[in-house]
C-alpha cells in the first residue's frame, strides 16, 4: 500500500494532514483519519497486529523525508493513538523543510494540507 502517486480515490476519505507550530517554534505533522488501524495499540509497536494500517505507509514516508532534508534526528513520534499519528520537529531553522515534508505527504494522498500556528 504505498503511496507513490496522486490519487483521485483517496485510500482513507477521513485522511488529514495538518501542520502546527508551537509558541517555541517547535512543528508538528499530525495524521489522523489512518484506515486498518482497528486493534492498534500505542504502548505494542506491533506491525504484524495493523499490518494494513495505512499509519506504516505514513510514518515511512515522513521518516525516508526527514532523513533526506537531513532533520531525522529532530523529530519526536509524539502522538499513537488508533485512527493518529504525529511528529513534532524540535528546533528552529528547519520550518521550510518540515513544511515540505508536510506538503508532499498530503499531495501523496491528495489531501488539503491544514496548516495552524499557535496565536502570538
Amino acid at each position: 500500500m504505498r503511496a507513490t502517486t496522486r490519487s483521485t480515490d483517496s485510500e482513507s476519505p477521513d485522511l488529514r494532514v495538518r501542520l502546527s507550530t508551537d509558541r517555541h517554534g517547535n512543528m508538528t505533522i499530525l495524521v489522523t483519519g489512518l484506515t486498518g488501524d482497528e486493534g492498534f495499540e500505542p504502548t505494542d509497536n506491533c506491525y504484524f497486529r495493523t499490518a494494513g494500517s495505512l499509519r506504516w505507509e505514513v510514518e515511512r514516508i515522513l521518516k525516508l523525508k526527514a532523513h533526506e532534508c537531513g532533520i531525522a534526528h529532530r523529530m519526536v513520534n509524539s502522538q499513537r493513538y488508533v485512527g493518529t499519528t504525529a511528529w513534532t520537529f524540535y528546533g528552529t531553522g528547519h520550518a521550510n523543510s518540515v513544511r515540505q515534508i508536510a506538503g508532499e505527504l498530503a499531495e501523496m494522498f491528495a489531501v488539503e494540507l491544514q496548516v495552524s500556528d499557535f496565536p502570538n
